[in-house]
């Protein structure tokens, strides 16, 4: 499995359910620059199993304690940028604390997180509260502002994004 063509159909060939194809795909391919990029390019199609197959299989890296210089971590946060299906918005949001960005890059991803707060997934959208909280950690100035927000999400959101809340709280 070396082609974008084999990564493709492995990836494509996810059922909806079972992560195995990914975990082939990770398992294969090295963990390089590369192989991110390539992965990159896959998520960038309009392929559902390709950009939550991607996606998966660049956060599993970086669960396995992978490190990627700040350029590379800037391009894979970039894909936030792009419309993609909830699952791979999901894992995007999901990676952003194993990442080494910059405190630029960090206050740039601020307008990105307040769109996901619109998401109908409600894991997106604790993901994106999280995604904010993490910011405000890094940027004191935003702690108000960002807290009245949390208050607010508190009053009206469903169990999962108040727990996200709570925990993202706990890091200020």
């Amino acid at each position: 499995m070396t082609s974008r063509v084999d990564i493709a159909a492995a990836l494509g060939s996810w059922d909806g359910r079972d992560v195995q194809p990914f975990r082939e795909v990770a398992s294969l391919l090295p963990v390089t620059a590369s192989s991110v990029s390539l992965l990159m390019d896959l998520v960038r199609r309009d392929d559902e199993a390709c950009q939550v197959g991607g996606t998966w299989v660049i956060k599993d890296w970086l669960e396995q304690g992978h490190v990627f210089d700040r350029r590379l971590a800037g391009r894979i946060v970039a894909l936030l940028e792009r419309p993609l299906c909830w699952g791979a918005t999901l894992h995007l949001l999901i990676m952003l604390p194993m990442l080494d960005l910059t405190a630029a890059r960090w206050r740039d991803l601020r307008s990105l997180f307040e769109v996901q707060l619109e998401s109908p997934n409600t894991f997106v959208r604790a993901w994106a509260y999280n995604g904010l909280g993490l910011l405000a950690g890094r940027e004191p100035g935003l702690r108000a502002e960002i807290d009245a927000l949390f208050d607010l999400a508190m009053g009206s959101e469903p169990a999962s994004v108040r727990a996200r809340i709570r925990n993202v709280r706990k890091t200020w």
